[in-house]
């Protein structure tokens, strides 16, 4: 038994070195293959450009939002979203928002997820409210039109967002008491 405890580190140790060196030889050959690619300029993937652009988006949708300013709102907005959401819609979203999260913290969202179905890309950022105290999740739906960015759906979540459950009644005969 003892000489089988000390064989096993012997084999690991053995095993290691043989892929250590297999390994070098394989980084030999990526070496000598990527110094050729390594010429070409590296592009950005759609991914990566698409949060690039909507950063700008949903922070002047945030300010927007903070200083109660309607057509600043709306500007990354695609026709479906501008005729859905009107100003007499912005100003009751903007008020039961504010009452339940408080106010946007300027430069706060991060983008935390990206995410491509079909044509639109979502995008889920983390934001600072003045009234909560956890993030509040905010998801960008975005679609390209003429080559721009637009928004087509736009939601926020967040525990404190949840309308409150409502009072159970007592059946009978317990009903008589309260």
């Amino acid at each position: 038994m003892v000489k089988n405890i000390a064989v096993l580190p012997v084999i690991l140790l053995a095993a290691l070195i043989s892929l250590g060196a297999k390994s070098e030889d394989l980084n030999k050959n990526k070496k000598a293959s990527t110094s050729i690619s390594s010429t070409a300029p590296a592009k950005k993937t759609e991914t990566e450009q698409v949060s690039q652009e909507a950063g700008p988006i949903m922070e002047n949708i945030l300010i927007a939002m903070k200083e109660q300013k309607y057509e600043t709102y709306i500007r990354y907005f695609n026709a479906t979203m501008r005729a859905a959401y009107t100003k007499k819609v912005f100003n009751k979203n903007n008020k039961f928002l504010r009452s339940r999260l408080g106010t946007y913290s300027y430069s706060s969202a991060q983008l935390r997820k990206i995410e491509k179905m079909n044509q639109h890309y979502i995008l889920f950022y983390h934001a600072v409210f003045s009234r909560v105290p956890a993030p509040v999740i905010i998801r960008l739906t975005l679609e390209r039109v003429d080559k721009k960015l637009q928004v087509a759906l736009l939601s926020f979540n967040s525990p404190e967002l949840q309308e409150p459950a409502p009072k159970k009644k007592w059946w009978w005969p317990f009903s008589w008491f309260s």
